[in-house]
């Protein structure tokens, strides 16, 4: 048969590949990496004959073999492992030592031992006690959808992996034929660029990550550019790829692993590894199989031994065998490093495949039955619900003002694996027109549902009517099982009796759910600083836990560091839930004894970027007191220039709907799924209909309006235009809606169009507006059938909003001299 040359045939057959494995690995319940081998075996020289290792897969796999450790060290968890990283430390150092004895050098000797008696060399021994070391990955937790926090307090030690690339590093230094001198120095500049990637890379990380808004696009676009650079960078020191790549990614394993995902390199990485493999030496005779087997029984017993061990130790009583067992794909990494430096024989190889491929079908059998026994990871319901909730998060809008950070700080308290829809909502009075309506609720709505998309999150407006706004919400609220209710908070309440304001002071006592009061000040996700103040007997209350997350997932987003207040009373029973929660998060604790103290405190930690976070409970609980909740009022008056929320613990009837009851709202995930084609087929239609208009010379708001309307509709009814034109520069003038700087956004109904338009206008100096602080540059007109239903009127917004996130159409739009241009190829 004809070997593919082709790249493109090459990438095919790649991918053919990958869909095969998965489906098998998903039927048989094998692991997928091994199946890409065995797939790149047969496709390989050696069987069919289909490819080679040519130089278009040579490039796919070695990129691969870098992301793998890239990722190997994203998985691990080591933020409080170091000294000076966190004040809190989860486990001391006896503790530590013992796990790294048993999940490191225990079958580590056991490698080396069973290499020396089976008549190995002194190098290959050690190889194979590095392979046994390996097992026990993080990634196997992740296939079967076990939600650890951190390995280390269920048994895996960070410095296990740490171990075994160092010494992977050294084995390859000697193996290069170099003296020892150069051997020594391979370690050496090893370890100098490990400290200054761990130094510098986190700062620059967080610095880049605070100013981007497309959750996991640029993000991983940028981490990939770290890791690779670094790696290019100090291969002129002879240091490997794959070690600078397992060290930036360990660098940043407290903060970025939840924006990398997987791609085509590592699938790449094995198929490469199964089509380069030479099968004929290993298959000469029946020697291998009988090594093989006790290389397999020798892993196993191994693993089994610490399983045994490591249940002193570990929570995790029932699926600790599952956990300690499975050969993952980082084993399959270093087996492949070390077949290609020589230091194992294909036999060896052949074993390693053999033993991930058994560890993990026991694995996954044992993890399958102990499936149960898991719930030991939320070991009491209050745990449990604090995995979920937030979960469903209704956002009360009103002021337009607050609107981007009340968006904002919803999308961060939402998490990044939350398949729940947000739900903003506007509430009007019956007493309303209908004109005044469209002008207000709908226009909010909208910008809600074009910002939330750009920010790649399910949807579900609601624009409801009710005479009390506080009982509208609670209702709402109520109506779709939401857990959170966020809502802003802006100015001091004018009743004596009132902490924040009727509204709000309704919406906590009334609901049940957590209800997260905000004032923003700056974008939450450039908080540098986190300032959190824990009430005395505030672990009592059922809701603590989910105040936690709240707490993590805001100091996740903005890499902020976290600062924790804590009464000098019951210290142990409040920090004690902060071992899991706060594993990967840099934070220290301050005590005080006195309400009164807290201000003063708060002013001598402050700095720039600084965001306050107060956990209550409600009035009448046991851990509530009216002097805590004054605390925002005296707060926002010494720091004006911080955010501030305040956490509201939801009570302990509330618990997150199950993650199903999302497909009763179709329109939730369908609405906002847009391509490429349908935004610009949108784009190609408004240039067409000369419903954009660039460059626009005039100096007014107002005549740049009536030139976009009136270009527009040229041949419409003048009085008609001039009315919605009059109604635009009222909504701009008295409620202007930013859907991001410099772009505002007017929406309203027409009963004279059968479909939905969208009219843009540009200016490039921009129309200033005393309500807003940047001018206003690209105006946004959205008019939809007066009829028109709330499902397609979604899918019709979600598609504005791509062209905005995907297709960078403000720039384009500042940039063009004409509209034509925005159809040229960018």
């Amino acid at each position: 048969m004809n070997t593919i040359h082709d790249p493109v045939g090459i990438f095919a057959l790649l991918l053919a590949g990958l869909l095969f494995s998965a489906w098998l690995s998903d039927v048989l319940r094998f692991n997928i990496a091994v199946m890409l081998m065995v797939f790149g075996i047969i496709a390989g020289p050696e069987v069919a004959g289909l490819i080679d290792s040519g130089a278009v897969l040579q490039i796919l796999g070695s990129i691969g073999i870098v992301y793998i450790f890239f990722f190997a060290g994203l998985s691990t968890r080591i933020s409080g492992r170091f000294p000076g990283r966190n004040e809190y430390r989860p486990l001391p150092a006896s503790a530590r030592l013992y796990q790294f004895l048993v999940w490191t050098v225990l079958p580590a000797l056991a490698g080396i031992i069973l290499g020396l008696v089976g008549g190995k060399s002194a190098m290959e021994a050690v190889a194979m006690g590095l392979l046994f070391a390996s097992a026990g990955r993080a990634s196997s937790l992740e296939e079967n959808r076990m939600k650890f926090s951190a390995m280390e307090v269920y048994g895996l030690p960070g410095s296990a992996t740490i171990f075994v690339v160092f010494v992977l590093l050294g084995l390859d230094a000697i193996t290069e034929g170099a003296d020892v001198r150069h051997a020594v120095l391979t370690l050496a500049f090893g370890c100098i660029v490990a400290g200054l990637v761990w130094s510098l890379f986190p700062r620059l990380t967080s610095m880049f990550l605070r100013r981007v808004k497309n959750i996991g696009i640029i993000e991983g676009w940028f981490l990939f550019f770290l890791a690779f650079s670094a790696s290019y960078a100090a291969s002129f020191l002879s240091i490997p790829y794959w070690f600078t790549a397992y060290v930036v990614g360990l660098s940043l394993s407290s903060a970025a692993a939840p924006v990398v995902r997987d791609n085509v390199f590592g699938p790449a990485a094995f198929f490469l590894m199964g089509v380069s493999i030479h099968i004929g030496e290993p298959f000469s005779g029946v020697q291998w199989l009988v090594w093989t087997g006790l290389f397999i029984g020798g892993g196993l017993a191994a693993r089994m031994l610490v399983a045994f061990l490591s249940k002193a130790t570990s929570p995790a009583k029932g699926p600790m065998l599952g956990l300690a067992i499975p050969f993952t794909t980082f084993s399959l990494a270093v087996a492949w490093t070390l077949y290609s430096s020589g230091l194992i024989d294909p036999p060896l190889f052949f074993g390693t495949v053999a033993l991930a491929l058994v560890s993990n079908i026991i694995s996954n059998n044992l993890l399958e039955n102990a499936r149960s026994s898991a719930k030991v990871l939320p070991s009491n319901q209050r745990e449990k619900t604090s995995f979920i909730i937030p979960n469903r998060i209704l956002i009360a809008l009103g002021n337009p003002s607050s609107i981007p950070q009340l968006l904002e700080l919803g999308a961060i308290l939402h998490g990044t694996e939350n398949r729940s829809p947000l739900f903003p909502v506007t509430v009007h009075s019956p007493e309303e027109s209908e004109v005044a309506q469209s002008a207000g609720s709908e226009t909010i709505l909208a910008s809600a549902v074009m910002k939330l998309s750009e920010m790649q999150k399910p949807v579900l407006p609601l624009n409801v009517e009710a005479v009390n706004p506080g009982q509208g919400i609670i209702e709402s609220a109520a109506q779709k099982n939401a857990d959170t209710i966020v809502i802003g908070w802006s100015s001091p309440p004018r009743l004596a009796h009132a902490f924040f304001g009727n509204i709000i002071d309704q919406i906590v006592s009334g609901s049940p759910s957590m209800v997260v009061v905000a004032r923003g000040r700056f974008p939450w996700k450039s908080t540098k600083q986190i300032l959190t103040v824990f009430p005395p007997l505030v672990e009592a209350h059922a809701g603590y836990e989910a105040a936690l997350q709240c707490i993590k997932r805001l100091a996740q987003a903005s890499f902020a560091t976290l600062h924790c207040f804590i009464s000098d009373e019951r210290e142990e029973n409040i920090t004690g839930p902060w071992r899991i929660v706060f594993s990967s998060i840099n934070h220290k604790t301050s005590r005080y004894s006195t309400w009164r103290e807290i201000p003063e405190l708060f002013q001598k930690a402050t700095a720039a970027y600084t965001s306050i976070v107060l956990i209550s409970a409600r009035p009448g609980e046991v851990s509530w007191s009216p002097a805590f909740e004054r605390l925002p009022h005296m707060l926002a008056e010494h720091m004006p220039d911080s955010n501030v929320l305040m956490l509201y613990m939801p009570s302990s009837g509330v618990q997150a709907a199950p993650l199903p009851e999302v497909a009763f709202e179709p329109s939730v995930s369908s609405s906002l799924r847009t391509d490429t084609s349908s935004a610009e087929a949108l784009l190609f239609e408004a240039v067409r209909a000369r419903r954009i208009q660039v460059n626009m010379e005039s100096s007014a708001l107002a005549e740049g309006l009536y030139k976009i309307i009136f270009s527009a509709f040229p041949v419409g009814d003048k009085k008609q235009l001039r009315a919605l034109a009059d109604r635009c520069i009222e909504m701009l003038q008295r409620q202007p809606i930013e859907i991001e700087p410099g772009v505002v956004l007017l929406h309203d109904r027409l009963e004279t169009i059968t479909h939905p338009l969208v009219c843009f206008g540009a200016q490039k100096k921009g129309y200033r507006l005393s309500t807003l602080e940047n001018p206003v540059q690209i105006i946004v007109l959205i008019l939809v059938p007066l009829h028109q239903s709330a499902e397609e009127h979604l899918r019709f917004l979600a598609e504005v909003a791509s062209m905005f996130r995907a297709h960078n159409l403000r720039q384009r739009l500042l940039d063009a001299n004409t509209p034509e241009d925005l159809l040229s190829p960018r």
